[in-house]
């Protein structure tokens, strides 16, 4: 689904599937309307295919910390989009994740109405963290589904991490912005 043209938007709820050779540029995703879904720059790892999926929520998700029953202080909002990434071979690379700018204005506002979460605020793309979400139980129907609320209850593990970098209008794309991480592996990515 790569085409050798730009992007005119950020994809709604898409998959896409590509090679994913090592390389020190970024491997843009686009589903079949040519949409962008997620950028991968695998440096020296060979991925092999990659299958990219974004699942869009609409508006942001208010989730609940795992092992947390209901405490308030454990509500987070997250963005209201996440992504599962499954490659060949699951190596370490550098992935942005695109959102656009209503997104990102929805969750500031979620953000600050988790008010006994301070943990949470977001002002600014510079503040999104990211969550990896791995599922642990083979065999259980994959719990990497977009789904926020299965992430707990699946035993999954969940890894925080910071950023490697943002910007705004990837690919010349208005109204848009990203966040890049760093990543050792792949699995379900929520930003928050």
């Amino acid at each position: 689904n790569l085409v050798p043209v730009l992007p005119v938007a950020i994809a709604g709820s898409a998959t896409s599937v590509c090679a994913v050779s090592a390389g020190s540029s970024f491997v843009h995703f686009l589903d079949a309307t040519g949409k962008l879904v997620v950028s991968i720059n695998p440096g020296s790892n060979n991925l092999g295919t990659v299958t990219s999926e974004v699942f869009d929520q609409g508006p942001s998700v208010i989730t609940q910390a795992c092992n947390t029953s209901t405490n308030p202080a454990w509500k987070t909002a997250a963005l209201g989009r996440s992504w599962k990434i499954t490659p060949q071979f699951n190596l370490a690379a550098t992935v942005q994740f695109p959102f656009e700018d209503a997104e990102m204005n929805d969750l500031v506002v979620a953000s600050t109405g988790t008010a006994s979460n301070p943990r949470d605020d977001v002002s600014s793309r510079t503040d999104l963290k990211m969550s990896r979400f791995h599922d642990n139980v083979p065999g259980n129907g994959n719990q990497e589904d977009g789904n926020w609320w299965n992430n707990c209850t699946d035993g999954g593990t969940v890894i925080e991490m910071s950023q490697a970098g943002n910007g705004t209008i990837p690919l010349a794309i208005a109204s848009t912005q990203y966040v890049q991480f760093s990543t050792a592996g792949f699995s379900e990515f929520w930003l928050h």
